[in-house]
């Protein structure tokens, strides 16, 4: 049995978690049960990495058994702060003044001696970022940690684009450059420079991944076991694969169609994993739906298994609001919230004392506050902000609305239904289908017809005995995704106990070093 597994996380692994994330860090939880240990690899710079790694840790949601690395501290071979680490402002002294905007919270504007130099982005009490102004043209912006130093330097050209990315560490050192395209904007290149004045240069941040996991994640490991989190990074995780006895096991967390999402041609973002199916030995996928859209397109291939997410019990404590109806997810587009808020005018014929509120974050939050005013709903539906604990949200509330476009899964869907809050939801692919039993422990509506949406949340705010009914019924989905089925589910496959055919056509992988060109400075 294997006691120690590697994620190639996509993305940041942020103190409020959401979707990937909170996935991410129960499975590592539940692993933990077991015994086993869970290394999860960030390959996403940010800049205050050391601290939400430290506030996760802090808030119980990393077990000892979960260890957290930065592929940026690795390669400027330094450990990570710790959580009392002192925290010096990088902004100016004597003769600076910073005004903050009167629209964004975020945002200050320095200036020295009257001259305006510096735009700052804050995230809290620290900097996040400063923008240099030069004649009120940004000539670069730094970025910085948790103790206030500079990490990242964007240097610009005159059309505001990054010419060239550099990394410091700690002692100001430049471990690693990225070249980047004047006109275009895209990356040429990376170098890692070496303390002892060697470099090492790469085409790709695939490849810099690659040769990170070689040499300072495995560094000898024998036959590891790999997590690839969105099957990203293929050609460098087949090269692991060769180089050190690995197993990966990939796993997808979303639809693999583009708009409008429904069975047809795979994403363009995903195409080269999927067209690539064949040669996998693990590919996990969350709903029954999504494996066999895929076995449709390419063959029945047992090496493609289900296993959804676990829920842990809710801990949410009400009291419940009979007339709440709540939306909880990333404010964005293929989210659906302003569906649900144009929706509601319909509900409040019928349920005048309904009200609605917004739960998350993202770039649409204006959107939906500026729709709730246009149709006049300020009195009934709110945008509250993000949440930290979705139960309790959940636990105050009679309904919920997933009205996405899309979804993988849709944690937020399970977490209501274990919440006892009855959930309406598109019927889209993949997830709610899978969790939604239509008419007894929620509602399945039709994408984008918001007549029937409206129609099934007054339907359930108007009936409460049926309403209670199936939200007793939907609280069963705490059995259907129990921690020990997941476990049982995963360890049929780390223990590697499934069957499982594999073609072995298509296009072989060609060991090769070219993708890295060590080089010395001159002076």
């Amino acid at each position: 049995m294997e006691h120690h597994v590697y994620v190639a996380m996509f993305g940041a692994l942020p103190d409020q978690p959401t979707g990937l994330a909170v996935s991410v860090l129960r499975r590592a939880q539940a692993f933990a049960t077991k015994g086993i240990t869970t290394e999860i690899l960030v390959d996403t710079f940010t800049p205050d990495y050391d601290g939400h790694a430290n506030r996760l840790r802090a808030l119980g949601r990393l077990s000892d058994l979960t260890i957290v690395r930065s592929m940026y501290n690795d390669l400027a071979g330094q450990p990570q702060y710790g959580s009392s680490t002192l925290y010096v402002s990088p902004l100016g002294g004597d003769g600076w003044e910073y005004v903050q905007d009167d629209k964004r919270s975020e945002a200050w504007r320095g200036r020295e001696n009257g001259t305006y130099r510096h735009f700052v982005w804050m995230r809290g009490e620290q900097v996040h970022f400063i923008d240099h102004m030069h004649n009120n043209q940004r000539v670069r912006r730094e970025w910085h940690d948790v103790a206030g130093r500079v990490c990242k330097i964007e240097l610009m050209n005159s059309e505001n684009k990054p010419e060239l990315i550099r990394y410091l560490d700690r002692g100001g050192f430049c471990y690693l450059e990225e070249l980047m395209d004047s006109v275009t904007g895209k990356l040429r290149g990376i170098v890692l420079n070496q303390v002892e004045g060697t470099s090492l240069f790469f085409r790709t941040k695939v490849d810099l991944f690659r040769h990170w996991m070689q040499h300072h994640v495995l560094n000898g490991d024998a036959s590891p076991t790999i997590i690839s989190e969105y099957g990203l990074r293929r050609t460098a995780l087949e090269a692991l694969e060769r180089e050190n006895n690995a197993r990966v096991i990939y796993t997808v967390h979303n639809n693999h169609f583009p708009s409008p999402y429904t069975y047809g041609e795979v994403r363009a973002d995903m195409r080269d994993f999927f067209d690539h199916m064949h040669k996998y030995t693990d590919v996990i996928v969350l709903t029954e739906e999504q494996r066999i859209d895929i076995w449709k397109q390419y063959g029945h291939l047992e090496s493609v298994q289900v296993i959804p997410h676990h829920m842990p019990k809710s801990t949410g404590v009400g009291p419940r609001d009979e007339k709440k109806v709540v939306v909880l997810g990333r404010f964005h587009d293929m989210k659906g919230q302003l569906d649900v808020v144009r929706a509601f005018p319909a509900v409040l014929k019928t349920v005048p004392e309904a009200k609605l509120e917004f739960y998350g974050r993202g770039p649409d939050e204006e959107k939906i506050r500026a729709e709730i005013v246009s149709l006049g709903l300020e009195k009934s539906a709110r945008v509250v902000g993000f949440t930290n604990d979705s139960y309790q949200v959940f636990s105050e509330a009679a309904v919920s609305v997933v009205a996405s476009d899309y979804e993988g899964f849709c944690l937020s869907l399970a977490e209501s239904m274990a919440s006892g809050c009855v959930p309406v939801s598109y019927d889209v692919k993949y997830g709610p289908r899978a969790l939604i039993r239509n008419g007894v422990d929620g509602l399945l509506v039709e994408h984008g017809n918001l007549r029937e949406l409206a129609d099934a949340m007054t339907y359930l705010l108007n009936n409460d005995d049926r309403r209670k009914q199936m939200a007793r019924s939907a609280m069963e989905v705490l059995s259907t995704l129990s921690e020990s089925r997941f476990l049982d589910d995963w360890m049929q496959v780390l223990e590697d106990k499934i069957v499982k055919g594999r073609a072995t056509q298509g296009d072989e992988v060609v060991p090769s070093e070219d993708h890295i060109t060590e080089s010395v400075h001159a002076g």
